[in-house]
């Protein structure tokens, strides 16, 4: 396979390709997408020129699920075509150094190729006595290369055979023909994978008595669909029809489907199947009189599901011979395009549903030299190998050669950041996706890449459990996660009544809860102005209350210096309560020191009348009090007695 970056594109259609006979130059490519890169033209079979190369025409391709088989029409023994062949693999290299005999005697035309998924089978429209006209013949070719038919199995005899063409349901073959037999008809005929022909006489594939031709057939693994242009309106109201075919070779509408019955000529059809569904393609003059390029899906039911038919090249400019492949995610679609001044090989893809994914067109070989009739087939995984026939002007060639292109789309798993990068047309979660993929969202359970749950890159499917599908969007709001099964998020959920959304920030705040109808937490509130936050921590300190508008409590405050004290004992200093000098002992105070001595005998002063030691000779009996002051009547003020009575002693003491 070929890189997809844009670095390795250019570097492939820089480099030149040597011949045998001379130079041939990459070729001049007039648009590149970065959905696809292409390799350089791939020579089939060098020229050996001697005494001057013969040309080829009409290429086919089929691919046996390992290698492809190219034949062609071949005039390097004279007038008469023969028909020659080579196996390419997938990385694009010719597998044969000479291009293996196929049909050597005769005239051979409207060769055609499938494969069974082992094997080819190689028809065409041929006679080998060099008479005018055609019988019907086959030959199988072996994955090595090698021919497994002596000679070439007559698959019928009769004259006037042309636009052979062949498929494969994957066991056997259904060769279909134009039948001159009486008149132009279309018929068929099975051939087993052994090369035993299943249906003599052969079968008429329609009943109509106007003329069909060019007819076409693919198989969707077990029965087929054949198409064909039809004349039933007349010469100026060509038409394209269909039948189904049956494995068993019944024919399942006789009278024909009519696939696309627009006005003017439709003509050329070639069917592909893929994506549950046939793709009928042809060259259509509904309005262009030099042909566009058409196309419809066809159901195996037999139901056409684009009546209108979808339009897939309708530039200017002469249009014809298509031929469409599915590639495993969606059809690519090729044909002879002159938009320009010559004819060209353009190509786009048509998704499974109908779509046309590439506007403009993309151009899949376009030297300034003249290139047709191109054909295909795919190895899956959106890899082609486009043949076709080029024009080789080198003096020493001077005619036309087989060539081929591996074709590569970008698929699934595909790092992107735009749809137009994807085969699919997807980008989901940063890869190519093989779906929409629920475009992306990010709050479903599909994934497209495994950095977003998904089991692999590039194929959409539920998300791994435990994906986060719908983020909380507030406090009172659970997050959701995928299960791993759904492509659904689970239901949006809050958390329940009284569930706390928002703590307490302070001793002045309080704390919120969900409502459980709501995803946001009530408005933030704090305790009142009349709350305490903080009691008092002495006489000397205030208790404080909250604000009422702040969570945090005010600054711890202590009372002024010469406040009373809380306790009514004295006055505040530096955050301590200081007695009065005339006040009693307070909690805090300093306690009396003890007078008591050994040869010191204290008065007994524990009531007010209690009269001093008789040698003492003071009154120490209280004097009364002012009634008219704040001091307590009588002598009862407990403050003032003992610190009286001390004095005194001391006086006395002092004394003697």
């Amino acid at each position: 396979m070929y890189p997809h970056s844009a670095r390795a594109l250019g570097a492939l259609f820089l480099l030149p390709f040597l011949l045998t006979c001379g130079d041939v130059r990459a070729p001049d490519v007039k648009q590149v997408s970065p959905r696809v890169t292409f390799s350089p033209e791939i020579v089939l079979d060098p020229p050996t020129c001697a005494p001057k190369c013969a040309a080829q025409h009409r290429p086919r391709v089929a691919f046996n699920g390992s290698d492809y088989l190219v034949v062609w029409q071949d005039n390097r023994a004279g007038a008469n075509p023969h028909l020659y062949g080579v196996r390419v693999d997938t990385a694009g290299k010719v597998l044969d150094a000479k291009a293996m005999p196929i049909a050597t005697s005769g005239y051979h035309t409207f060769v055609a190729a499938a494969s069974n998924g082992k094997d080819y089978l190689v028809v065409w429209c041929g006679n080998p006595s060099k008479l005018s006209s055609n019988h019907v013949f086959g030959v199988r070719v072996s994955g090595a290369g090698k021919l497994l038919d002596a000679k070439p199995l007559l698959i019928h005899k009769k004259q006037g055979h042309e636009g052979c063409e062949v498929a494969s349901n994957g066991a056997d073959y259904l060769v279909v023909w134009e039948d001159k037999r009486s008149g132009y008809d279309i018929y068929g005929a099975r051939v087993s994978a052994a090369g035993k022909l299943l249906d003599s006489p052969s079968l008429r594939l329609h009943t109509s008595s106007a003329l069909q031709l060019r007819p076409a057939v693919a198989s969707d693994g077990k029965d087929y669909l054949v198409a064909w242009q039809d004349r039933r309106k007349g010469l100026a109201q060509q038409d394209i029809y269909a039948t189904r075919v049956t494995a068993a070779g019944k024919v399942q509408d006789p009278k024909g489907i009519v696939v696309s019955a627009a006005t003017g000529l439709q003509r050329k059809p070639m069917v592909a199947f893929g994506g549950g569904s046939y793709l009928v393609v042809w060259q259509d003059g509904r309005t262009n009189a030099v042909y566009d390029v058409y196309g419809a899906r066809v159901d195996k039911a037999g139901k056409v599901l684009d009546a209108a038919g979808v339009p897939i090249g309708v530039a200017s400019g002469a249009k014809g011979y298509p031929e469409a492949r599915w590639g495993g995610v969606d059809f690519f679609v090729v044909w002879n395009d002159k938009r320009g001044a010559s004819y060209d090989i353009y190509g786009a893809r048509v998704s499974a549903a109908g779509k046309l994914l590439d506007k403009p067109n993309i151009v899949v070989s376009g030297a300034s030299i003249e290139e047709r009739y191109a054909s295909l087939d795919s190895s899956g995984k959106g890899s082609y190998l486009v043949a076709y026939r080029r024009f080789d002007a080198d003096p020493k060639v001077n005619t036309h050669r087989a060539r081929a292109r591996l074709t590569t789309w970008l698929l699934g798993g595909t790092p992107c950041t735009k749809a137009s990068q994807c085969s699919s047309g997807h980008c989901v979660d940063g890869v190519c996706c093989d779906t929409a993929c629920g475009g992306g969202s990010a709050t479903d359970c599909q994934a497209c890449a495994k950095a977003k749950g998904a089991a692999k890159d590039g194929v959409c499917g539920a998300a791994t459990a435990g994906t986060l599908c719908r983020a909380a969007t507030g406090p009172c709001d659970t997050k959701e996660a995928c299960d791993g099964t759904s492509l659904t998020c689970p239901l949006d959920v809050l958390l329940a009544k009284g569930a706390v959304c928002r703590d307490a920030a302070g001793v002045c705040d309080v704390a919120e809860a969900c409502s459980g109808t709501a995803a946001t937490c009530p408005q933030d509130s704090f305790k009142a102005a009349t709350a305490s936050c903080r009691a008092a921590a002495g006489p000397c300190d205030a208790k404080e209350l909250c604000t009422g508008s702040a969570a945090a409590c005010p600054k711890d405050v202590a009372l002024k210096d010469g406040a009373p004290c809380a306790s009514g004992t004295g006055a505040c200093k530096a955050g301590a309560c200081v007695p009065l000098p005339d006040a009693g002992p307070t909690p805090d105070s300093t306690p009396a020191p003890d007078m008591s001595t050994p040869d010191l005998s204290t008065p007994d002063l524990s009531t007010p009348d209690q009269a001093a030691a008789p040698d003492a000779g003071v009154d120490v009996t209280p004097p009364v009090a002012d009634e008219g002051c704040d001091c307590r009547v009588g002598g009862g003020g407990r403050g003032a007695l003992p610190l009286l009575a001390l004095l005194l002693l001391l006086f006395y003491r002092r004394r003697r």
